[in-house]
């Protein structure tokens, strides 16, 4: 801590009485939170004087009396805690060396412990201690100096090149971990507003623990506790410690923005300062957790892909963007207004919107990058695999049952580098492994061959639909068209290759398709209603369940009253639900006694393959006003899956091996198709 003195000519401390109310003994009696908040109300806020009470407070006690002199610099920190002041919490750790600094080769500085002298670090590649011993930094520079120049051995790099990964040691900062258990004791919480996650500008991730004080219930600010560490095994710590459900966190440089422009933070600024300059009696607008958003654009933070998500969905909002004309000499009276700012104004949520897309197509692509891996051979298990054989050995390729080639192989070493080239080489091949007395070491096919079905063949795909496979191509994909309620469609589609279908008998094909796609039918709703009474419905389920029918997701049987508990289900999301079903007040709330008793009594059936569809269905008649929207103006198309996909993702929703997706997706592709929607 670096403390700020003022000095006679002579060199020695001098004393300035304050214009402040007599502190009568509050220095010393008052906690650090308690002196925190009476001195920002007796400054009025000037960062200025509070800082020069505490500094003469610091410099003229330290010696005689240090004890009292950290409780000041406690205070300091509390002030900036309770003031928002973010920014300078960081500075006064400034001075401290990085927990963790990356030099050359990925090695990993890993700080073990500091003091006056500096800090010591041990050495870690892909997490093995490769320095015992580790070695002492004087300053930052020092240990950047020495990263810079050391560099791994050929040994060490010949031993570990192929070796798994291993995780970290431990590297939580206990310091700060004690002091959020703490804090955080139910005693000590009103409410608990979330949890961020986030890195200094050093690189250090930390975990953000946001909650309003049982002190403050009513304040509209925030208090905030943060735990630094390393990686995910410590963030399980830290979560058994804390006893809370927090996420394995992926954040890393990639996945947090600052690049918003600067009239967001401006819009965010300017919230901020008609807040402090008039307080909350004439600014009420605004959530905590919108202010502490507010503080963050301001100081041109870095923001997590899920806060950018938030920014963008707050479009919802943009009639906000206007100044209504009762508050025009008074802006900041207009809530919906101050609302807006804080989540960054026009420019904020418009970067938001686009910065979506970019997110989602860079994760589309890490996706479709991270495919061809899973299909090549991991190098370590080939190098593993290879040292078991005698050498010189073969890699063997295979294709249509035919051996097409053979790749020699020297040593286990350059094993493989030579399977992945050969991968690569012949992408549709099965490639094996064997050493010189052809003892085969490893096996792996780069593709599976998609399942061929010949023209006049039917499927019936995981989710219960026909289709007879046809003459022709859609999309580039082999040509089929439906059959329903035993009868064969007309138009063509196609069976996306995420589909898994299996191929059956015609008289299987024409007969199932008529029964029902779910098991909850118009006769025992009519039999459970007459014993029970009729549950009161939304308009909107009506509303909704006759543009599914009329855009033809789902059949006009559907169309029906007994359908509406099932799609007034499938709004919810799965913890929802699930809480609306075990809670009777919750439930009898949302639904009325007698909708609640049916949710009870029915549950099963309400919940099966018939609100899988309806969901799937409810899905797709939401994108399906999208593509008209972009038809109307003018905009392109993509496919079905890519928007739906992209659906999916802006709401958080699972897209992998769920059935709801795959019933969303088929729906909107055999719209798309039933109304010559041309895509790109």
């Amino acid at each position: 801590m670096k403390y700020i003195q003022t000095l006679t000519e002579k060199g020695k401390l001098k004393w300035h009485d304050s214009d402040a109310p007599d502190a009568e003994g509050r220095f010393r009696d008052l906690s650090p939170k308690d002196l925190a908040a009476w001195l920002i109300k007796t400054r009025k806020g000037d960062m200025k004087k509070i800082s020069g009470s505490l500094s003469q407070q610091v410099a003229f006690n330290k010696n005689d009396d240090p004890e009292y002199a950290k409780k000041m610099d406690k205070t300091r920190k509390e002030v900036y805690k309770q003031m928002d002041r973010e920014d300078l919490l960081e500075s006064i750790n400034e001075g401290k060396m990085p927990k963790k600094y990356i030099g050359n080769d990925e090695i990993v500085y890993l700080k073990t412990k500091e003091d006056s002298r500096g800090a010591h670090y041990n050495l870690y590649y892909k997490g093995h201690n490769i320095d015992v011993g580790g070695y002492m930094f004087g300053s930052e520079k020092e240990l950047e100096d020495f990263a810079d120049n050391y560099i791994l051995s050929n040994q060490l790099y010949r031993k570990l090149r192929y070796e798994d990964s291993i995780p970290l040691p431990e590297s939580i900062d206990m310091h700060y971990l004690d002091n959020a258990k703490d804090s955080l004791q139910p005693k000590n919480v009103y409410q608990h507003l979330g949890v961020e996650y986030g890195q200094t500008r050093r690189g250090d991730k930390y975990v953000q623990i946001n909650y309003i004080p049982v002190s403050r219930p009513q304040s509209q600010q925030p208090e905030w506790v943060k735990v630094f560490y390393d990686n995910d095994k410590d963030l399980k710590k830290i979560s058994k410690e804390l006893d809370m459900d927090l996420k394995e966190s992926v954040l890393n440089e990639e996945d947090s923005y600052n690049d918003y422009p600067a009239a967001a933070k401006k819009n965010a600024q300017m919230a901020i300062d008609w807040k402090e300059k008039y307080g909350r009696d004439e600014v009420p607008a605004g959530t905590p957790v919108g202010w502490a958003r507010a503080h963050q654009l301001a100081k041109g933070e870095k923001i997590s892909a899920d806060t950018v998500k938030r920014m963008s969905a707050f479009n919802r909002h943009r009639k906000n963007s206007s100044i209504a004309p009762e508050h025009k000499d008074e802006p900041w009276k207009d809530n919906g207004y101050v609302a807006w700012l804080i989540w960054g104004g026009d420019e904020g949520v418009d970067w938001a919107i686009e910065k979506s897309k970019e997110i989602d197509a860079m994760k589309e692509s890490k996706q479709m990058k991270y495919i061809k891996p899973l299909h090549e051979a991991k190098r370590s298990t080939v190098h593993k695999a290879a040292k078991k054989g005698s050498y010189p050995a073969v890699i063997v390729v295979v294709q249509d049952g035919k051996v097409i080639h053979q790749e020699p192989v020297s040593t286990p070493d350059v094993a493989p580098a030579t399977f992945n080239v050969m991968q690569k080489k012949y992408p549709k091949a099965l490639l094996h492994l064997e050493d010189k007395t052809g003892k085969r070491l490893f096996s792996e096919s780069v593709v599976t061959e998609a399942k061929s079905v010949k023209v006049g063949k039917y499927i019936q795909t995981q989710y219960g639909y026909f289709y007879k496979r046809v003459e022709g191509k859609v999309g580039g994909q082999d040509a089929y068209v439906e059959i329903k309620k035993g009868k064969e469609g007309k138009r063509k589609t196609s069976i996306h290759d995420t589909v898994n279908f299996d191929i059956v008998d015609k008289s299987i094909a024409l007969s199932e398709s008529v029964v029902n796609e779910g098991y909850w039918s118009g006769y025992d709703y009519d039999k459970w209603t007459k014993e029970n009474g009729k549950p009161k419905y939304p308009k909107w389920v009506k509303t909704t369940l006759k543009e599914i029918v009329k855009g033809e997701f789902m059949d006009s049987v559907y169309d029906s009253e007994h359908m509406y508990m099932v799609l007034w289900l499938g709004s919810f999301d799965n913890q929802r639900r699930s809480e609306l079903s075990a809670y009777d007040k919750k439930g009898i709330k949302e639904f009325g006694k007698v909708g609640y008793k049916l949710v009870r009594d029915k549950w099963n059936d309400l919940t099966g393959y018939n609100m899988f569809f309806m969901m799937g269905a409810m899905y797709a008649l939401e994108v399906s006003k999208q593509i008209q929207d972009k038809i109307a103006n003018g905009e392109p198309v993509e496919p079905a899956y890519y928007l739906m996909k992209e659906y999916f993702n802006n709401f958080g929703m699972d897209t992998k091996r769920s059935r709801i997706f795959n019933a969303a997706y088929e729906k909107l592709e055999k719209w798309m198709t039933d109304n010559n929607i041309k895509t790109l």
